[in-house]
């Protein structure tokens, strides 16, 4: 039998679980302690299968059942925990069920560390000003629940993803000119700061470092990005890159009309995420992703260096060298 103990990951195939169970993979320290069990929704994914392929148990596990959170989490020192928001047809009231099933039985199970993937309460911090960032009013109100359990836990919250400021996602083709990419937002492009992280890299890194340390991180929040950047900022770092990727880079900032009118989100119920990504926004631009927290201790928190925008933007594939190149 395996002396190692067992850490539950959930979203195991999705870009923050799957970042944890790398970095986990990557570390001897944790490799020497830790074995893995990932939790998917679909054992047939691609993703998935290459998990089992490096060694990692794979199993299937719906979050709202408590039969198959009690077998999931049997056997468990450890939990990473996301909860999914849009997976859930953005219902914040079946996020918010899942997350408290998930912590009350590791408080019934006797888990040792939980770490939780958080977000801020919105809403209580601006006093009812902002009411419709209700991804991130549900993730805070499963981190009050934690801490009302007295679970042994550590929230860490994630920063912005590089990933978003690629080609297809937040940089728009110009309709006018192929080779410019615009980048436009309802927040100051020279003074709204966004913290980055690169989540393929670096995010799990900071869920290995409170894995590692359980006792310097139990009740703390970790801002888990590498530092913040204005949208000119970003722009700039892309358009040094402009001779290799063949891309322009231009920044403008949009009231908050133009944003909801701009219809950038499909689907059913469209109006209503973009209202809550403008509260996000709004956010964003007062008082602040982080409330302003320093990121420069963050650098003392993983082993690895963290990337910079920089070196995501050298170093992505999602950028193309030549300006023709199609985004879907």
């Amino acid at each position: 039998m395996s002396s190692k103990i067992l850490c539950v990951i959930f979203g195991a195939s999705g870009m923050q679980g799957g970042s944890v169970i790398r970095s986990i993979l990557a570390s001897p320290q944790a490799l020497e302690r830790i074995r893995i069990r990932g939790v998917c929704r679909d054992l047939n994914k691609p993703a998935a299968r290459h998990l089992e392929s490096l060694g990692v148990e794979v199993v299937a596990g719906n979050l709202s059942s408590e039969s198959d959170m009690r077998r999931v989490l049997t056997g468990a020192s450890l939990v990473y925990l996301v909860t999914a928001y849009s997976g859930n047809s953005s219902n914040k009231e079946i996020e918010i069920e899942q997350g408290q099933n998930v912590a009350r039985l590791s408080k019934e199970l006797g888990i040792e560390h939980l770490i939780f993937s958080t977000l801020l309460h919105v809403k209580e911090i601006t006093s009812g000003k902002i009411q419709q960032a209700q991804e991130f009013d549900s993730k805070a109100e499963v981190e009050r629940f934690i801490r009302q359990l007295g679970i042994p836990a550590t929230f860490v919250i994630p920063g912005f993803y590089m990933s978003l400021f690629v080609p297809g996602k937040l940089l728009v083709r110009s309709k006018q000119d192929p080779g410019i990419l615009e980048l436009v937002l309802p927040v100051s492009t020279n003074s709204t700061k966004f913290p980055l992280v690169d989540m393929n890299k670096d995010f799990g890194n900071f869920v290995v470092a409170a894995l590692l340390n359980r006792d310097s991180f139990l009740g703390k929040q970790v801002h888990a990005a590498e530092a913040y950047y204005t949208l000119d900022e970003i722009a700039a770092v892309v358009n040094r890159f402009e001779p290799i990727h063949g891309f322009k880079c231009v920044t403008r900032e949009i009231n908050d009309r133009e944003f909801l009118d701009q219809g950038s989100i499909a689907g059913k119920d469209a109006y209503i995420r973009q209202v809550e990504d403008l509260d996000m926004y709004r956010f964003m631009r007062e008082p602040g992703y982080y409330l302003d927290e320093d990121l420069n201790q963050n650098q003392g928190i993983v082993i690895e260096p963290l990337s910079s925008f920089e070196e995501f933007v050298k170093n992505s594939s999602l950028f193309s060298k030549s300006p023709n190149r199609a985004y879907n």
